[in-house]
């Protein structure tokens, strides 16, 4: 009698092995674990409990990340005001030249950017301020 009760409860193990090994003979993790209570009530996680502590939220971005910004922005838009003046003296004289198209491209492309980078900065700066 001791003996088939042994021999069912190894079964039984070895049944829940192969479960808990799967098809591909890799064993698996469940990804959540409940623990029982004193009470006998399974309880979630502790990270997923309504008590858990929140983790604080670091407000985006840094204040090296916006000083960057601002000098990359504000010298991007500088260089596309020297190139726009620039073929803007010149196209007069040369007209329209491979130089010149390549001037007009590069300025607008320097002042999307650099514009890009200061409205950035603008925008959590403001945010920033709205926190506080």
């Amino acid at each position: 009698m001791m003996q088939e009760e042994n021999r069912n409860e190894l079964e039984q193990q070895a049944e829940e092995e192969l479960v808990a090994v799967g098809e591909s003979g890799v064993a698996q993790q469940e990804d959540e674990y409940t623990a029982v209570g004193a009470d006998g009530v399974a309880e979630p996680p502790a990270e997923k409990r309504a008590d858990a502590p929140k983790e604080e939220k670091k407000p985006s971005g840094s204040g090296r990340r916006d000083i960057l910004h601002l000098l990359c922005g504000g010298y991007l838009v500088y260089l596309a005001y020297k190139l726009a003046a620039g073929f803007i003296a010149d196209f007069p004289q040369n007209g329209w030249t491979a130089n010149l198209i390549v001037c007009i491209v590069g300025a607008v492309v320097f002042t999307v950017v650099g514009v890009i980078l200061l409205a950035g900065c603008v925008k959590r700066f403001v945010q920033r301020m709205k926190e506080q």
